[in-house]
């Protein structure tokens, strides 16, 4: 090809310079990671935020006002014509009760009568061979078990009953570990609808909690699944850090594991 013929398949503009005058152009791998940039924005998911409605005996934090970093246990819900909740502030001596309104909490916890049920969340067995499969999902290499492990995941997490439920009344952490076993099960079966879903509820969460590593298991989970980039920089963020504990958490060991592994998965 002839060096004046260059032109016609250059976008760019010439660049010229005291030492030499040419075209400029985009590296193989950088154009691939700006290609990746692009289609996570452009492809962003169609999620929603579901709202909880508090009820009697949920636990918040006050954000805004004079009694902002108390925590606050509600007495009356919303509803029948009331649009604020009244909530009895903890520990402290001669308060009354008083009305918060949507903005000026946070949720620290949900009121359950029936926590027995969630330690079996905390599953890492059933996690660590979910995290494998979806290792073989990228790959290309799913195995009929991988497949029936997710089945039976979602056999015995994924009811729209069991969901309403973790929704409404678990703890958020029990909740996070909740999602990062559903998650990977609807992604290796590539039930998008369902993965839709499962990722809109994530995110509502994210929008409830401060907790950093609770925070970073649905980050993680969420790149991990979806290979979307800004997953993958909020992850890194979160957790790159912890590597240099010196007595890491077996959570954030985890964590670091699992962001390593999908990189190496996905191609980053």
């Amino acid at each position: 090809m002839k060096q004046s013929s260059l032109r016609i398949f250059n976008f760019l503009p010439r660049v010229r310079t005291e030492e030499m005058d040419f075209y400029p152009y985009v590296p193989d791998d950088q154009m691939e990671t700006l290609k990746w940039i692009a289609c996570s924005y452009s492809n962003e998911l169609p999620v929603f935020f579901h709202k909880t409605e508090l009820l009697r005996g949920d636990r918040i934090r006050i954000t805004a006002g004079q009694f902002a970093g108390a925590e606050a246990i509600v007495v009356i819900q919303k509803g029948q014509g009331k649009k604020t909740i009244l909530v009895q502030i903890q520990n402290w001596a001669c308060v009354p009760l008083i009305n918060v309104e949507e903005g000026q909490y946070e949720i620290i916890d949900l009121n359950n009568d029936s926590k027995r049920i969630y330690k079996k969340f905390d599953n890492s067995i059933l996690a660590d061979k979910l995290h494998q499969a979806l290792g073989r999902f990228h790959k290309g290499l799913l195995t009929e078990d991988d497949l029936s492990l997710a089945n039976q995941t979602l056999k015995e997490y994924g009811s729209e009953e069991m969901r309403e439920m973790v929704r409404r009344d678990t703890k958020l952490a029990a909740r996070a570990k909740f999602y990062a076993l559903l998650l990977p099960a609807y992604t290796i079966l590539r039930k998008i609808d369902e993965s839709k879903q499962i990722i809109a509820d994530m995110l509502d969460m994210l929008m409830q909690t401060q907790a950093p590593q609770v925070s970073a298991l649905i980050y993680v989970t969420l790149y991990g699944c979806t290979d979307n980039y800004c997953y993958h920089q909020v992850a890194h963020e979160m957790v790159d850090g912890w590597a240099d504990d010196e007595n890491p958490t077996k959570t954030k060991r985890l964590l670091l594991q699992r962001l390593s592994d999908y990189d190496l998965w996905l191609g980053h």
